[in-house]
């Protein structure tokens, strides 16, 4: 029986007959959204419905208060009116989007989450691997303490 995996929000977006594959697309992505079928049909199906009918890139001018960055809906880009964005992710499956105060950090944003990438110079770690380093802190720590709870109870 095949299997294909649909890969809606990855570094590449499509329908792959091999895992190894839609795992190299969805791999340190943030936040990818994908799922295995067993049709092609239904696996494209699934990649279209999350497909943005449009991109706006052209930022507005860095003069607002507010900042709206969409990453994941019919229109995807970044906005100053509330209004619009509300439209923008009416019965999308699976929206994304932010609000922001300024237009640098709804840029970055929408590149890290539509694009997968972050601007130069940012940290590339994911929230994900960020939280990955803190247990093992944990459990050193732990492991240290018991060492010195043992080495306390074969002094006495």
């Amino acid at each position: 029986m095949s299997k294909f995996y649909g890969v809606a929000h990855g570094f590449q977006r499509g329908v792959f007959t091999e895992w190894s594959e839609a795992k190299k697309q969805i791999d340190k992505f943030p936040q990818p959204v994908y799922k295995k079928f067993s049709t092609e049909e239904e696996a494209q199906k699934y990649v279209d419905e999350r497909k943005p009918k449009k991109v706006e890139l052209a930022y507005p001018e860095p003069t607002h208060d507010t900042y709206y960055a969409v990453a994941r809906g019919h229109t995807v880009g970044v906005f100053t009116d509330y209004n619009n964005v509300k439209e923008y992710i009416k019965n999308y499956p699976q929206p994304l989007h932010k609000k922001w105060s300024t237009l640098d950090e709804a840029v970055a944003y929408f590149k890290k989450f539509y694009q997968g990438n972050e601007e130069e110079g940012k940290d590339t770690k994911t929230e994900k691997e960020a939280k990955a380093g803190k247990p093992e802190k944990r459990d050193a720590k732990r492991k240290a303490d018991k060492e010195e709870t043992v080495e306390k109870k074969k002094k006495k």
